[in-house]
């Protein structure tokens, strides 16, 4: 059981670390992304766990959690990891600690609501890794949309996002590159 419940921490993280960037005053909007960071590097500490808890030797679902949702239909929240999403999660949780780190200089406008949508498509992609539901799965597939929207619309398209440029070929100079105003 307690496995089972550092699956779902690990699934319901982002949402947490969401609402508490609700909670940050518009004035520390800097704060979002050590919030995100703190999250996103929890989430990777929890997935660590669960690869090493992982036995390879048991057929089936691990860390799994069965129950009813919507009864009417059919639908239950049955979430559980097997050999081959353990490597989603896994990959997912890595990449989430870099793609904040990466924004500490790349996001200028609206920082706040960014970490929140990156948060959310994490955690979407997440649940869409660990759903055994059909029915939960397309939820989860559906929730990636609505944020992956506004990050493309706000940031990609908006100019609001900085890529490095060219000349910072070499750690030390993309990381001077990071100390514009």
């Amino acid at each position: 059981m307690a496995d089972a419940l550092a699956l779902n921490a690990l699934l319901y993280l982002p949402i947490a670390a969401t609402l508490a960037l609700a909670l940050v005053p518009s004035r520390r909007e800097g704060a979002a992304k050590w919030i995100s960071l703190v999250a996103t590097t929890a989430q990777l500490g929890l997935g660590c766990l669960l690869y090493a808890r992982f036995d390879p030797a048991v057929a089936g679902l691990q860390f799994a959690t069965d129950v009813p949702w919507i009864a009417a239909w059919g639908v239950r929240y049955h979430v559980g990891l097997d050999g081959l999403n353990l490597l989603l999660v896994l990959l997912t949780v890595f990449l989430g600690p870099l793609v904040v780190l990466g924004s500490f200089c790349a996001i200028r406008a609206q920082k706040r609501l960014f970490h929140a949508m990156v948060l959310l498509v994490q955690f979407a992609m997440l649940g869409a890794f660990v759903a055994q539901d059909l029915f939960l799965f397309f939820v989860f597939w559906e929730a990636m949309v609505v944020p992956m929207f506004f990050i493309i619309g706000i940031w990609a398209a908006s100019g609001a996002f900085t890529p490095p440029s060219s000349s910072s070929s070499t750690p030390r100079s993309a990381a001077s590159s990071c100390s514009r105003p």
